[in-house]
């Protein structure tokens, strides 16, 4: 993943913030970096301005405006407001800088006082002397990725939560009277970027509950229907199909969207950007107000203010200004194949995990090059809040979509296989193709610097590899059949090695990480392939069991559980490494027994700690006790003492 290279950049002038035209006369403050302040003028008087913002939008007076034109006021506005950014000095030495780095996205921060400015579609703008890409459009050229989002100016920092499990709220609007809108389109885009979560059933009936547990629509909607699944779900994204429209208000143009008045007697209604951001920030039956992370408006002119005379701004200002920290919108009318385009796009890599800040670019890029999308590059507007601190929620957000991606395909394989006869597992083994290859690019992407965080985010990276080829393993083991038995034990036990040192690799990575050590050993003692092994296991039998009973004496309730569950399987471990005597069967028996009990008064009894040490003493006795009488008695103990549970356990989240 790219850094962010963040300019923040001003424009700020007297007054309040309505009630002022554009003129080349008036004098704005710009701030930018640690530079001293600098003073621009915007050389357009407003009605020219809104002249050629007409030319955009397709057809001026019942007439189509050709593509020429289009096109040439395009260059021509996009080179005025390249020549505004120019006379900031700071913004093109950041620029300048930034150009040096490598693996580098440059975030402009746009901040505006003034509803004239917000006119501004600084989105258009020529890349001038000085800045990345001469004579191109500054936010699509190839020589240093460019983002641009505006950023409503407000008391105190908008809080972001970036990190939370999705759940989509999908609402669109065809009321009579209105043209069609692509709501099949748009429904499949966002089911196609679901799709890596939705847990795999034998038939798509059989899917449609998973998929609703993660996306509801709203059928020609009403603004009632939004205000009420805000109300009693919380939303993180929420995606909004309808036409948009021009009103008037107090005798000055301004912009809404068009949703359907009422279910029985359906009719168009104008809702404006205030009113649709109440719904969307409805007080929850908990009391608590709903904030959903990011709003898509797919939505002509919802970026677009109408007259700067009177109080508000665009209908993203507006849901923007209520709270919710990241809008997209489109300042002109917005293509039908646009709209769809951006829908795939910024969904598909949001849910990914990528850094929205990268996905804008990539965004505005995939609307560039698609002809059929015209200039809607151009009229993406994005308003957004960006913390210090939103990479690190970024990746936490990264790891929680990794993990569950790959919690669906083991889930997937364990559904197959019970399922598969014969040649069929082959399916079953392009699903552990796929968990690897997942796995492998969420490792490559840990951070490679010496600091002890980052030693232990590869230690966790590395150890959810080992788990997954442990977990793989044990399938393969377990549906050897036939002819190809050999064959997949033999896959098997390749799985178990590379387990075992992927495990001794996490250890490396992070000494302290008992659970990576126990693994390790675990596998050591179960797997016959010791082949190059130069480490004394007994020694390393004591080093795991020293740091477990030192974390056990944590405040932290999850470490000492976790340390609880280390210590219940170290001590089984301590009679392959001759650490025990037959004789202190018994007395180990004892340890484990409680080390379990103590699991479940911690967390409690269906937690995913009881759960994720059951499962592994369920291991034990299935898979390696057969031939050990010490380690049948004391798995038996160690499963009597963990109460049995019936919910499903995710695999990635027994790791500590």
């Amino acid at each position: 993943m790219r850094d962010i290279y963040t300019i923040r950049l001003e424009l700020l002038r007297f007054g309040p913030a309505h009630n002022q035209l554009l003129s080349p006369l008036t004098p704005y403050v710009t701030l930018c970096g640690n530079d001293e302040p600098a003073s621009v003028t915007i050389p357009l008087e407003h009605h020219h301005l809104l002249n050629r913002l007409e030319r955009l939008r397709y057809v001026t007076d019942g007439a189509p405006v050709s593509e020429g034109q289009r096109k040439a006021e395009l260059r021509e506005l996009g080179s005025i407001v390249g020549r505004v950014l120019a006379n900031v000095p700071a913004l093109t030495a950041l620029l300048g800088r930034a150009s040096g780095l490598t693996n580098v996205l440059v975030h402009i921060q746009l901040v505006v006082w003034g509803s004239e400015l917000a006119l501004v579609p600084f989105e258009i703008v020529t890349a001038p002397q000085g800045f990345p890409g001469v004579g191109s459009p500054l936010l699509t050229q190839g020589d240093v990725p460019v983002a641009l989002t505006r950023e409503v100016r407000r008391e105190r920092p908008l809080a972001v939560e970036w990190d939370r499990a999705p759940r989509i709220l999908f609402a669109w609007a065809e009321p009579p009277g209105v043209s069609r809108v692509p709501a099949r389109e748009h429904l499949i885009a966002l089911r196609h970027a679901l799709e890596p979560w939705i847990p795999w059933r034998p038939t798509p009936e059989l899917r449609v509950p998973e998929v609703q547990q993660r996306l509801t629509v709203l059928h020609n909607a009403t603004l009632d229907d939004i205000r009420r699944a805000c109300r009693t779900t919380s939303f993180t994204h929420v995606h909004l199909l309808a036409h948009g429209a021009e009103r008037t208000e107090a005798g000055e143009r301004q912009y809404g969207i068009i949703l359907n008045r009422d279910h029985r007697q359906p009719a168009a209604e104008v809702v404006d950007g205030q009113a649709l951001a109440q719904a969307l920030r409805v007080t929850s039956q908990d009391g608590k107000v709903s904030r959903p992370t990011a709003v898509t408006l797919a939505t002509c002119d919802s970026g677009a203010v109408g007259s700067p005379l009177t109080p508000g701004g665009s209908i993203a200002h507006d849901v923007h200004a209520s709270g919710v920290p990241w809008v997209i919108a489109s300042q002109l009318p917005m293509t039908v194949a646009g709209s769809v385009t951006l829908t795939e796009s910024w969904y598909s890599r949001i849910l990914m995990g990528e850094d929205p800040r990268s996905v804008v670019h990539e965004v505005r890029r995939s609307l560039h090059a698609d002809a059929r999308a015209k200039h809607d590059w151009a009229s993406l507007a994005v308003y957004a809040v960006s913390p210090p601190d939103l990479a690190a929620q970024v990746t936490a957000f990264r790891s929680r979509q990794t993990k569950a991606r790959v919690d669906v395909l083991f889930d997937k394989a364990e559904r197959m296989s019970e399922r598969a006869v014969g040649t069929e597992f082959e399916s079953v083994k392009k699903v552990f193709v796929e968990i690897r290859q997942t796995l492998k690019d969420y490792r490559a992407e840990a951070p490679a610097s010496d600091g002890p965080e980052a030693r232990r985010e590869r230690a966790e990276r590395i150890g959810l590899n080992a788990a997954a080829e442990k977990r793989i393993a044990l399938l393969l083991r377990e549906h050897a059949a036939g002819d190809s038995r050999e064959q997949t034990e033999r896959e098997s036990d390749e799985s178990l090695t590379r387990a075992r040192d992927l495990y001794r690799r996490a250890f490396s990575e992070d000494w302290t990480n008992h659970w990576a050590i126990t693994q390790f050993l675990s596998l050591n003692a179960v797997h016959a392939n010791r082949s190059g092994e130069d480490l004394v296991l007994s020694d390393w039998w004591t080093v795991a069991r020293s740091v477990a009973l030192q974390q056990s004496r944590d405040t932290d309730a999850t470490s000492k559980a976790w340390a609880f569950s280390t210590l219940a399987e170290i001590e089984l471990l301590g009679f392959a490494f001759g650490n025990y005597s037959v004789a202190q069967t018994t007395e180990v028996t004892v340890r484990v027994a409680q080390y379990c009990h103590a699991i479940a008064e911690i967390m409690g009894e269906d937690s995913f700690h009881v759960r994720a040490t059951r499962r592994q003493f369920e291991r034990y006795a299935r898979w390696w006790s057969a031939d050990k009488p010490q380690w049948q008695q004391i798995t038996a103990a160690a499963l009597q003492a963990l109460p049995e549970s019936h919910t499903d356990l995710h695999w990635t989240s027994a790791t500590p």
